[in-house]
Order: structure tokens, then sequence, then C-alpha cells
């Protein structure tokens, strides 16, 4: 019934509590991002509740809505949960509430979630997910269980890489740039990001050797799209498994993962320091 591989001390876990109807009200499933902690949370209420989460009207999905071009989860979202809160299981025995990026609650809606956690219902079990489980506040923490899930070993996501149909070559960069995320594997495999990923990979090699202001109009680019923060995880894995070939890299590496901490941080200006980066590279 886990469609997730690994995670075994977690699934155990969570079968005794299934079988012995011994739920707690509200879970934190915390770990690197896209490793499988959604998955798992799914999982674990279809095995609940013995029939699949997806579509199941006692399952309340709340994460931003990035569809409509939000990035945050605000208190109008959590008004919505208020009715489904509100009512009994129309099939039971339990709701779920499932938080997908818990860390991204603006603080109306963290005092709005927090209300509805102090008032536990033993039929609704909350489930918050989160890869920066420090800018959660510390409130909503407190009420929670905190289940950590950690990136998986090489030996479960080759075996999981090898499972699709990519050469052997692009086997190894994937495994290379995995980090243990069997649900970025699926994911690059799924949306066919792989050629994207060598684009990404080709410019930022590339960079170095370009005019000034090439590289400040990349910069603003990718901030304009909005996907920096995801290119610089990708580029700060492919320049660690290139630090002992290249002797430039360990330069590149130090600025980058300052980039990476400033780019967590939404009270500096992504955009200047991605301008930066780029300028002194």
């Amino acid at each position: 019934m886990w469609s997730v591989n690994g995670f075994t001390k977690q699934k155990k876990l969570f079968e005794r509590l299934v079988d012995e109807h011994a739920l707690t009200h509200a879970y934190l499933f915390y770990g690197p991002a896209m490793i499988g902690k959604r998955s798992f949370a799914l999982d674990l209420m279809s095995k609940a509740n013995d029939r699949p989460a997806s579509n199941d009207p006692d399952v309340f999905v709340l994460e931003p809505k990035v569809e409509e071009g939000e990035s945050n989860i605000y208190v109008e979202n959590i008004r919505n949960l208020k009715n489904f809160l509100s009512r009994r299981p129309l099939n039971g025995p339990y709701k779920f509430v499932l938080v997908d990026y818990a860390h991204r609650i603006t603080e109306e809606g963290a005092n709005a979630l927090l209300k509805a956690l102090e008032e536990p219902n033993p039929q609704t079990v909350f489930i918050l997910i989160s890869d920066q489980v420090g800018t959660i506040p510390s409130t909503i923490l407190s009420r929670c269980q905190q289940i950590l899930f950690t990136a998986h070993p090489d030996s479960i996501v080759k075996k999981f890489v090898e499972s699709f149909d990519w050469n052997k070559d692009d086997q190894e960069m994937i495994l290379t740039l995995a980090g243990g995320r069997l649900g970025w594997v699926q994911r690059t495999h799924d949306a066919k990001h792989l050629s994207e990923i060598k684009k990404s990979l080709a410019q930022f090699q590339a960079l170095s050797t370009q005019p000034y202001f090439e590289r400040f109009a990349y910069a603003q680019a990718i901030h304009d799209v909005g996907n920096y923060k995801e290119l610089i995880d990708l580029w700060l894995r492919w320049l660690r498994s290139h630090a002992i070939k290249d002797s430039s890299v360990p330069a590149k590496l130090s600025n980058l993962l300052a980039l990476y901490e400033l780019s967590q941080q939404p009270q500096y200006n992504h955009r200047l320091a991605l301008e930066h980066f780029f300028l002194s590279l």
C-alpha cells in the first residue's frame, strides 16, 4: 500500500498507529524537499481510511494555489478549511487535513490554523509538510508531533532511476543531481525536465566566459521567471560533484552557497544577490 520507497522506520510507526487506532491530531513531516513526504502522507491517509486519498471527501488539501500565481497560503484559504472541520466525516473513520508547504502560511493564516490545532477533534488528523521547518511559528510546531524524513540512500535512488527509460549517461547524471530525492527524480521524468536540466547546466557553465551584460541579463531573466531557487539548488549539486575535478569550483561553490542562503530569506533583495553572484563569476 506504500507507493513511496524507503522510509522503513516511519512506515512501521504509522502502520502500528493505524492498526491501534492511535493516530494523534497533528503531525509535521519535515525534511529535504521532494523526497516523498507528501506521497507518504497520502499513502497514510489511504491506509487509515481504507480507500484512495485522492478525491476523498474526507481529505482537505491546503497549499499555495500555484496555478493562480500564488506562492503563499493565506487566511482566506484557512477559512475554507473551517467548513470542512465543522462537519462529521462522510465516510470516515478519519478526516485528514494535509497542509503542504506549511512554511508558506502567512502570519494571519498561521494564527487561523493555530486556532484549529488548539481545538483537536479525535476524528480529524492534521499533517503538515515542510522542508523549511525553521520558518514555521513555534506555536504551531509545539502542537505537532514532528516526524523527520531524510534523503534516501544511493542504493534506493539508483534502483529507482534505473526503472526509467534514460540512457546510462543520463541515469548517472540524474543520480548525481538527485541527492536522495525520489520525488525530484519522478518529477524530472514525468515532466520531461531532463533536456531543461542539461540546458540550465550548460548555460551556467558558459556564463563565466560571457560579457558582463550577458550575465546581468541572465540574472534578471531567471529572477523574473521565478525559478531561480530551483536553479541555484541544481547548480550547487552539480558543482559539488565536480569539486575534485576542477580547481576553480571551490570558489564558485562558496559564492553559490552564500547566494543559496540569501535566497531562502525573503527580507533580502534576491534580484540584486543574483546579479552580484553572476557578475563575480
